[in-house]
């Protein structure tokens, strides 16, 4: 650290933040526990055809659930196992975090934290992708910034050891960056693409409610804008890693970032679960001639579940 500080100041703020982010993505894998089986109750219920629309959904949930579950258990192990070989005198912090950071303990719970996020940008490209299908040439924008971020992402895991060295949080910095960006071109998209359809329906349906369209992009909104804050701050956090200051910033949007990671692909996922998000792009999207259509047939076009 550049700033003239005590050692022993640091490693107890770094072990007071340890176990508080162990508590947090506790709470975390919590929260997804029950909107999983929330899910499912809800997916059971469902009809066959409505069942095969939505098991990428359900297994995508489930996939990041249990990623988030063998990285919250396997970050505690290490995190308390820490605190508790750490002395009294807290000179012994930097060998003991050393020794419990290379083990294959930790290396399991640093790969499936980016697995959870590397299946959640998969999630919204995917989702982006098919209401862009008409247009490649936009489509392919966010596929190739996922390409480039999941490269660099897999950089940023070697050594899977722990290391302190500043050209690692450097590549970690450029990982964030990129994956703001990724969040930022996907909300873009989506958003204007529902503005649109929003405009399209107000002339072609007779009494829609357009409420579900305004909820479908505050939550897109609402979910990139937490990554988009927690995520650049703990990259310019990451990227100054010499100053004291922002060492402290950068755990506060580490917790905030690895949180978000997991919930914001559960509560779109959610969303889905209990038709309150659209599940694939309508047929007849943005045709320019305009017909008086019924709710049911725009219901069905959206593939939106009625009962809530």
């Amino acid at each position: 650290m550049s700033e003239e500080m005590d050692y022993s100041e640091y490693s107890r703020f770094f072990l007071g933040c340890l176990q508080a982010n162990t508590m947090v993505q506790a709470a975390v894998a919590a929260i997804q526990m029950f909107m999983w089986g929330y899910i499912l109750s809800r997916f059971l219920e469902l009809p066959s055809y409505s069942r095969r629309m939505k098991l990428l959904y359900l297994a995508v949930s489930l996939a990041i659930l249990v990623l988030g579950c063998i990285s919250a258990s396997a970050g505690a192990w290490v995190s308390y196992n820490i605190i508790l070989n750490t002395s009294p005198t807290l000179e012994n912090e930097p060998e003991v975090s050393q020794r419990f950071y290379s083990t294959a303990v930790n290396a399991t719970h640093v790969v499936t934290n980016a697995m959870q996020r590397w299946i959640g940008d998969a999630l919204l490209v995917y989702r982006c992708f098919i209401f862009w299908n008409d247009h490649l040439w936009i489509a392919g924008v966010p596929v190739m910034i996922y390409v480039v971020n999941l490269a660099i992402s897999i950089r940023t895991l070697i050594p899977l050891s722990a290391n302190f060295t500043g050209e690692n949080f450097r590549w970690q910095a450029a990982d964030i960056f990129i994956f703001v960006t990724l969040h930022i071109t996907i909300t873009s998209l989506i958003s204007y693409r529902l503005v649109k359809t929003r405009q399209w329906m107000s002339q072609s349906v007779q009494a829609a409610d357009d409420k579900v369209y305004t909820n479908v992009i505050a939550m897109l909104v609402e979910s990139a804008a937490v990554l988009t804050i927690v995520g650049a701050g703990y990259a310019v956090a990451n990227s100054i890693w010499e100053n004291w200051t922002a060492y402290q910033v950068q755990w506060v949007f580490y917790m905030g970032y690895s949180s978000m990671i997991a919930l914001a692909p559960q509560l779109i996922i959610f969303r889905v679960a209990i038709g309150r998000s659209w599940v694939k792009r309508p047929e007849n999207w943005g045709q320019d001639s305009i017909t008086r259509v019924d709710l049911s047939s725009v219901s069905k076009s959206f593939n939106f579940d009625t009962k809530v």
